[in-house]
C-alpha cells in the first residue's frame, strides 16, 4: 500500500514538473526566432471546424502547402499555394501579397480577388500555419501574456487564454472587442525540431484543429511569385471584386418564399402560421462568430416587443446535428424560435453567409435586408427597420 501510494505521489509530482508558466519564455523565443528564419516551408496541411455541442464536423480540408515569406506584405507577410494532397499539380488556392485566388477545376474556373479588409478593417485571408504559430508566439511574448507550458516528453504544448476580445494573428495582430468571449490557443511544438505541428483554436462559437506533417524547409524563391502565372490558360476568370452576384438584398420588396420547416423538437412550422405584424427572420449558422455574438441582442430585441405584435425567427443553415443543435439552443437560452433550413431554402433566399436578416410585414413582403452582425451599428438598424413597419 504504501509503494503504491508512492508512486502515485511520484507521477502527480511528475505532472506537476511538467508545467511551466512564464519563467519559460526563453524557450519560446528560440522557437520564435526558428521560425523567423524560415523563408520557404512545405508540408501537409488538414484542418477540421466544428462547433459547440456538435460532434459533426462541419468543414475538413486537406492540402500540401507552401508558404513564402515576404517582408513586403504588411498583412500576412507570406505568400502561399495550396494544392491537392494526393494531386500536386492541382492547385487550388494561391496567394501573392496582393492576388487571392480560388481554382476550380470540376468547373474550369479561377475566381480572383485583391486581398482588402472589411469594413472593420479585418482582413480577408487567414494567415496559414507556420506564419500563423510565429504571430501568436510574437504577440505572447512582446505583450508579456500569460501562458503555460506542458512538457510531454517528445513534445511541448503551449497553451494561453484571451478574455473579452478576439484576435487575428497577422502580421500585426488585429483585436477585437468581444465581451464574454473567451479564446483557448493550443500549439503543439515537436522539440527534436522545434517545430509546430498542431494548433487548436476554440472559441466560443467554433473549435478548430490544424495539424500538418511531412514539413520540409527550403530555401527562399529567388524569381518573383505571381499568382497568374500559376492559372491553368484554359480556365474562365472571375474577379469577385467586380462581379455582381445573386444577393439577399434582391429581395427587398418582394413577398418572402414560402417555407415549412421543424424545429429541434420534430414540429413544423409554417411562415403561414405566424401571424404576427412584424417579423424578422435571422438565418444563422452555429459556428458562426458574428451570429453567436447578436444572441444577446436578439434576446433582449424579443423582451422588448413581447406586447408589440413582433416575433423573430432564427434559422440554422449550416448544421443538421439536430442533437447539437438542441443542446445550442438550451445552453443560450434562446426565447425565439429556432428552426432548421434544407438548402433549397438558403438558395431560395440568396443566401452565401451569415447571419442574415430580413424584416417582414403583415403582408410578409421583404422591407429590409440586413446582411452581417457589427454590434450596436446592426443592432440599431435593426430596430429602426422594425419602427418602420410598424
Amino acid at each position: 500500500m504504501k509503494k503504491f501510494y508512492l508512486i502515485s505521489v511520484l507521477f502527480m509530482l511528475a505532472l506537476v514538473s511538467n508545467v511551466y508558466s512564464q519563467s519559460s519564455s526563453d524557450y519560446l523565443e528560440k522557437i520564435l526566432a526558428k521560425l523567423q528564419e524560415i523563408q520557404t516551408i512545405e508540408y501537409d496541411y488538414t484542418s477540421s471546424l466544428s462547433a459547440p455541442y456538435d460532434t459533426l464536423l462541419f468543414e475538413t480540408m486537406e492540402f500540401r502547402f507552401s508558404e513564402f515569406t515576404n517582408p513586403s506584405d504588411e498583412v500576412l507577410g507570406v505568400n502561399f499555394i495550396a494544392k491537392e494532397i494526393n494531386d500536386s499539380t492541382k492547385i487550388r488556392y494561391i496567394y501573392d501579397g496582393n492576388t487571392n485566388a480560388m481554382i476550380n477545376w470540376e468547373q474550369e474556373m479561377i475566381m480572383t480577388s485583391q486581398q482588402k479588409k472589411d469594413a472593420e478593417g479585418v482582413p480577408s485571408l487567414m494567415t496559414p500555419f507556420f506564419k500563423q504559430v510565429q504571430y501568436k508566439l510574437a504577440y505572447l511574448l512582446n505583450n508579456d501574456h500569460e501562458f503555460v507550458q506542458e512538457d510531454y516528453g517528445d513534445s511541448l504544448k503551449i497553451s494561453f487564454n484571451v478574455y473579452d476580445k478576439m484576435i487575428i494573428f497577422v502580421k500585426s495582430p488585429f483585436v477585437l472587442p468581444f465581451e464574454g468571449e473567451i479564446s483557448q490557443f493550443d500549439i503543439w511544438i515537436d522539440k527534436s525540431t522545434m517545430l509546430p505541428y498542431k494548433i487548436k483554436n476554440k472559441f466560443t462559437h467554433q473549435t478548430q484543429i490544424e495539424l500538418c506533417s511531412n514539413i520540409k524547409i527550403k530555401e527562399a524563391i529567388t524569381e518573383p511569385f505571381i499568382a497568374a502565372w500559376y492559372f491553368p490558360a484554359h480556365f474562365k476568370l472571375m474577379d469577385l471584386n467586380t462581379q455582381k452576384f445573386i444577393s439577399p438584398d434582391d429581395l427587398l420588396g418582394k413577398k418572402a418564399p414560402d417555407w415549412t420547416l421543424k424545429d429541434t423538437n420534430g414540429n413544423e412550422i409554417t411562415l403561414q402560421s405566424l401571424d404576427s405584424k412584424v417579423l424578422v427572420l435571422q438565418f444563422t449558422g452555429v459556428g458562426c462568430g458574428p451570429c453567436h455574438s447578436s444572441i444577446p441582442f436578439l434576446k433582449q430585441l424579443v423582451a422588448e416587443n413581447k406586447n408589440n405584435d413582433f416575433e423573430l425567427v432564427s434559422i440554422e443553415s449550416w448544421s443538421t446535428n439536430v442533437e447539437g443543435l438542441k443542446q445550442y439552443q438550451n445552453k443560450n437560452e434562446f426565447n425565439f424560435k429556432f428552426l432548421m433550413a434544407p438548402k433549397e431554402l438558403t438558395k431560395q433566399y440568396n443566401i452565401a453567409s451569415v447571419p442574415v436578416f430580413f424584416v417582414l410585414d403583415k403582408d410578409r413582403t421583404i422591407t429590409k435586408v440586413i446582411q452581417g452582425y457589427q454590434g450596436e451599428i446592426t443592432d440599431q438598424i435593426l430596430r429602426d427597420a422594425i419602427s418602420a413597419v410598424r
